[in-house]
């Protein structure tokens, strides 16, 4: 069975990726990463290298 890779983005509440992590998903954060504030296309190539959905809020 996969596990489902997510990246949180920096405006959503971090304790999000905690959530994610306790239902078995695999999940970081934009913070613990050091990439906030870098611009979404940047943002989504990286997602794209790790194969994460990009979780935000628009």
């Amino acid at each position: 069975m996969s596990t489902y890779k997510f990246k949180i983005d920096e405006n959503l509440p971090q304790e999000l990726a905690d959530l994610l992590r306790a239902s078995g998903c695999d999940a970081e954060t934009v913070w613990s990463e050091g990439m906030q504030g870098v611009s979404d296309a940047l943002l989504i190539e990286q997602c794209k290298r790790e194969n994460r959905v990009l979780v935000r809020w628009v």
